[in-house]
């Protein structure tokens, strides 16, 4: 028996890319400022820690499980290192292996849940990536010199509640943005 060999039309990444290329013919069209080769250089300058997440996901996803918590762990890690830098004066250098230690600690974790306490990877790294929210969450909190909102009975507010009563700064158009 011969497989019959596949159409490239039917491949899902040819479709992907066809797309990709569809779109930019269409923004280029629309736009002059999208066809300059300083808009190609911010797309990439702008997405180059996309790719390192995904590299750091293909492993994962290679076994045949998933992790959740690596963009909320990026975020809470980026937070922590750059607080370390701009309000602790830690080097930068030192701050860069401050996020790697974490990075390898909740990967740490995450791999003993899985593998050996056997919890879904799905489970398992939802759950770390609550909890790297929520250590951002109170890192920041304590970083601005605020404690947590409380109600009357002692519990934290929630973020919602919190909303109405903090002041909303405006937001203004950049010239750089159209």
């Amino acid at each position: 028996m011969t497989k019959k060999k596949k159409s490239i039309l039917s491949d899902q990444r040819f479709i992907v890319l066809l797309v990709i290329i569809a779109l930019s013919a269409v923004f280029s069209i629309m736009s002059k400022e999208f066809r300059q080769y300083t808009t190609l250089l911010s797309m990439f300058d702008f997405s180059y820690y996309d790719l390192l997440m995904a590299i750091g996901v293909t492993f994962p996803l290679i076994t045949g499980g998933v992790d959740l918590s690596i963009g909320t762990g990026m975020v809470c890690y980026a937070f922590i290192a750059g607080t370390m830098v701009r309000s602790h004066g830690w080097p930068v250098a030192a701050a860069m292996v401050l996020c790697l230690v974490l990075g390898l600690i909740i990967g740490a974790l995450n791999g003993v849940l899985i593998g050996i306490m056997n919890l879904p990877p799905f489970l398992a790294t939802l759950c770390t990536c609550m909890i790297t929210r929520g250590a951002g969450s109170l890192f920041a909190a304590q970083h601005r010199g605020r404690r947590l909102p409380r109600t009357v009975d002692g519990s934290i507010q929630s973020s919602r509640s919190q909303l109405v009563q903090e002041e909303v700064l405006p937001v203004t158009q950049s010239d750089s943005c159209g």
